[in-house]
């Protein structure tokens, strides 16, 4: 569900800080929000809050991801130029721009492209 929160059983003195990505074998998981001795809160990435400056593989455009509800599989890349071209099957990927997730973490491939006017 939309804005739900990830706690973790590592904090400060495992050296976990606020603004920390949260990334496992499978992707990415949110950011660190808030952090005690031992626990920390993060944003999941179906947060609200949450956006992710991402890049088409194939051709470097940039954009930002967002979930906007409905299918937890599914986020939309928006903001990219309108000259870009997007094919099904595309690879999307951090870009770098954000000192939370650094560059070439794969976050999925494209499955439909609506472009607008």
């Amino acid at each position: 569900k939309r804005d739900n929160y990830v706690i973790i059983n590592l904090g400060s003195k495992d050296g976990v800080m606020e603004d920390m990505g949260i990334i496992t074998e499978n992707g990415i998981v949110g950011m660190i929000v808030e952090v005690s001795d031992h626990y920390a809160k993060a944003f999941s990435f179906l947060h609200s809050n949450t956006n992710i400056s991402s890049k088409i593989k194939r051709n470097d455009a940039t954009g930002t991801l967002v979930w906007e509800e409905g299918d937890y599989r599914i986020a939309k890349l928006e903001n990219l130029p309108l000259t870009t071209e997007v094919i099904i099957g595309d690879t999307v990927m951090t870009n770098g721009y954000s000192f939370i997730y650094p560059k070439g973490i794969v976050i999925g491939v494209v499955d439909s492209v609506i472009k607008n006017q």
